[in-house]
C-alpha cells in the first residue's frame, strides 16, 4: 500500500478507516440502548444537564489538548527554541494549574459550578486570541506570561467542570457518570490531536499559496527580495548561477517561514473559538431537582409471629340505658 493513500483525509484508507469506526460506533450505541443491562448506561445522556456538561467537557479537553500541542510545536519547530527552553516556559503554566485547581475546586462549593466555567472558558478564548500576536520578535518573558495565564484560565474548568457535570446524577448513577466522562475526555483527547495536525497543515498549504499569489501581504515583493538576496550573495563573492539559487532557496524559506507563522495564528483563533462554544452548553448546566427516593413500605408482620399479649381491662358494667340496666339487674339476681 502507498504512504499516499494514507495522506490527509482525503486518501480512501483513511476514509475506509473512518467509515469503518462510524458503522461500529453505531452498531455499539444501537446494541447497548437494547439492553436491560448495558456495560455503557447512555440512557443518562436523557438527563439535559448531564448532556450539555458532557458536551462542555468534549470541546474543552479538545481545546486544551490542541492548544498544548500546538504551543509545541510553535515554540520548537517555528520560534527554534530548544526543549529545555520550551519546558521553562510551559512550567509556569503547569504550576499555576495545580495550585489553582484545588482554590477553584473550593470556589465550587460557594458559587454555582458553571458560573466558574464560564468564567474560565471566556478568559481562555481571549487568552488564545492573545497567543495569535505571538511572533519571533516576541520576548521570552511575555510568552511565559501568557502561557501562565493559559493555565490559570484552565483552573477554572477542571475542578467546578467534574462538579457540575455530576451534581444533577442520582448517587447510584455516580460511577457510571464518572466512567462516561474519563470515556468522553479519552475521545477528545484523540480527536483533538487528529483535529488540529490535519487543520495546521491545510492552514499552511493555503497560506503558501495565498502569499505566492498575493505579494502585497509581504513587506516587499518577491521579485525585490529576490534581487536582493542575489545581489548580496554576489557580494560575498557566489558566481551567479550558485547566487540565483541560494536567493530562490532564501526566498522559499521566508515565504515558508511566514507562511507558518500565519498559520499558528490562524489555529490559535480557531482553537479559541472552540472555547468561546462551549459557554453555550455551559448555560444550560446547573443542579437538576433530583426525584426523592420512595420510602419502602412498611413490612406486614409476619403469621408466625405471636401476637403480643393485650393487657386486662376490667370489666365495668355499663350505667344508664336500657341494656346496662337489664345486665345490671341479671347480675343482682344471681
Amino acid at each position: 500500500m502507498r504512504i499516499e493513500q494514507w495522506r490527509g483525509v482525503g486518501g480512501w484508507a483513511v476514509g475506509a478507516l473512518l467509515a469503518v469506526a462510524v458503522v461500529a460506533g453505531v452498531g455499539f450505541v444501537v446494541t447497548e440502548l437494547r439492553q436491560t443491562e448495558p456495560f455503557v448506561e447512555l440512557r443518562l445522556f436523557k438527563n439535559v444537564a448531564f448532556t450539555m456538561a458532557s458536551l462542555v467537557v468534549f470541546l474543552n479537553t479538545i481545546t486544551f489538548m490542541s492548544s498544548s500541542f500546538v504551543v509545541t510545536l510553535f515554540l520548537q519547530i517555528h520560534l527554534l527554541y530548544t526543549p529545555l527552553q520550551a519546558a521553562w516556559i510551559l512550567m509556569p503554566s503547569a504550576v499555576v494549574i495545580g495550585i489553582l485547581s484545588v482554590v477553584t475546586g473550593r470556589l465550587s462549593d460557594f458559587i454555582a459550578p458553571k458560573i466558574l466555567i464560564i468564567f474560565g472558558l471566556a478568559t481562555s478564548t481571549l487568552c488564545m486570541f492573545q497567543h495569535a500576536t505571538i511572533t519571533s520578535v516576541t520576548s521570552f518573558e511575555a510568552i511565559a506570561f501568557w502561557f501562565a495565564v493559559r493555565g490559570f484560565t484552565r483552573s477554572f474548568t477542571i475542578t467546578p467542570l467534574t462538579t457540575g457535570s455530576l451534581a444533577p446524577l442520582h448517587a447510584s448513577e455516580l460511577r457510571m457518570g464518572s466512567g462516561l466522562l474519563s470515556l468522553n475526555r479519552g475521545i477528545a483527547s484523540a480527536v483533538s490531536i487528529a483535529l488540529t495536525t490535519t487543520i495546521l497543515q491545510n492552514r499552511l498549504a493555503e497560506r503558501v499559496l495565498l502569499l505566492v499569489q498575493d505579494q502585497s501581504a509581504m513587506p516587499l515583493a518577491a521579485e525585490e527580495l529576490l534581487q536582493n538576496f542575489f545581489l548580496t550573495f554576489r557580494n560575498l563573492g557566489d558566481f551567479a548561477d550558485m547566487a540565483q539559487i541560494k536567493a530562490a532557496v532564501l526566498l522559499q524559506q521566508l515565504l515558508s517561514a511566514e507562511a507558518a507563522l500565519h498559520s499558528y495564528h490562524d489555529t490559535f483563533i480557531l482553537i479559541g473559538w472552540m472555547s468561546a462554544a462551549g459557554i453555550v452548553p455551559a448555560l444550560w448546566m446547573g443542579k437538576v431537582k433530583r426525584t426523592s427516593v420512595k420510602a419502602a413500605p412498611p413490612v406486614p408482620p409476619s403469621q408466625d409471629m405471636a401476637a403480643p399479649p393485650q393487657p386486662a381491662v376490667p370489666y365495668r358494667p355499663a350505667r344508664g340505658g336500657e341494656n346496662g340496666t337489664h345486665i345490671d339487674r341479671k347480675i343482682r339476681e344471681a
